[in-house]
């Protein structure tokens, strides 16, 4: 069976660990063929799965540019032609309001067999634009996250995040970059005089705004296997996060958290989750002492429960399992 995945960021960012948790249910499911974006959709393929990831937005927001929802119409329409089912796993909506994009994706939503979302804001806010398809609020696949061990050495802080360029794309705006690239060069050299601190990256590469930020207690890890995630996490005693796959992956290894998120009305999905999991959290654009109180105070804060969250995890798989055996 040939199964393709159309996933947001593909196999590297955040999105990879909702990617390579699909693919691992698919793999468990027994689907002997996995397609990762492919350039067309072949005909022998007998389903698509779109997701996981916040890959709902309009096309002049974040960095997909004005391709976003245009790509997916015609990923959908091929398959449509094809008779080729289609879900969404996981999905997001990035939390702006969508503006000429907004027909193309009740279109392409309303193509769907069913969809799953992230969280309940964004299966609500489908209802309310009009997608018809069957929607279940559950959560990121990204809660079932494998591990495996790393041979790093242990450390006190990690620092969860993407290149600030990236995250100013992303989830700020985009002339906070060289504020947010200065801020975090600030957050490293207070935390090292008293912490060993690693600063862990999912994007592919690295690039010079985190050179600034070396110094003999600050090491660089980037993340090119998802599955190698838990294990660098889990060496650490807590953690700061800053995109919403990184507090996701924290809250998977049980470690203390302080949670970064924009602040409104930018993207809100990082506060979302950060608030439905109880974890100490605060805006970015807060003072340096106010964040460096906030991390205090976060390392005598509970461990995060995330049982409900594998409850809901586990609809997703459930789905997945019920619409195999119906293809």
């Amino acid at each position: 069976m040939k199964i393709i995945i159309l996933s947001g960021a593909g196999s590297t960012y955040g999105d990879s660990m909702d990617f390579s948790v699909i693919e691992n249910w698919l793999h468990e499911l027994g689907v002997s063929e996995i397609i990762l974006n492919p350039i067309s959709i072949p005909n022998d393929a007998r389903g698509i799965i779109i997701g996981g990831g916040g890959i709902i937005y309009d096309e002049d927001v974040c960095l997909g540019g004005n391709k976003n929802p245009y790509i997916y119409q015609d990923y959908i329409l091929s398959a449509k032609n094809k008779s080729i089912p289609v879900i969404g796993l996981g999905l997001g909506w990035q939390g702006l309001p969508l503006g000429s994009g907004k027909k193309v994706w009740i279109e392409n939503l309303n193509s769907m067999e069913f969809l799953t979302t992230r969280n309940k804001q964004t299966a609500n806010y489908l209802k309310e634009i009009g997608v018809s398809s069957k929607i279940i609020p559950t959560t990121a696949p990204a809660f079932g996250l494998l591990d495996r061990e790393v041979d790093i050495p242990e450390y006190d802080v990690g620092l969860l995040t993407h290149p600030p360029f990236l995250v100013t794309n992303d989830c700020f705006r985009p002339e906070w970059k060289d504020w947010l690239s200065i801020f975090l060069e600030k957050l490293c050299d207070n935390l090292a005089q008293n912490y060993s601190v690693r600063i862990i990256t999912f994007c592919p590469f690295f690039n010079d705004e985190f050179e600034k930020m070396r110094s003999k207690n600050i090491k660089f890890t980037k993340i090119d296997d998802s599955r190698e995630i838990l294990g660098t996490i889990k060496k650490s005693k807590f953690c700061i996060t800053i995109t919403l796959h990184a507090l996701i992956s924290a809250a998977v290894a049980s470690r203390k958290i302080l949670a970064l998120y924009p602040p409104k009305p930018l993207k809100p999905k990082i506060r979302w989750m950060a608030e439905r999991l109880k974890l100490r959290r605060l805006p970015i654009g807060s003072s340096l002492d106010r964040i460096l109180n906030g991390f205090e105070l976060s390392k005598n804060d509970p461990t995060v429960n995330i049982n409900k969250e594998i409850m809901l995890n586990n609809i997703n798989k459930e789905m997945l399992k019920t619409w195999l055996e119906k293809i």
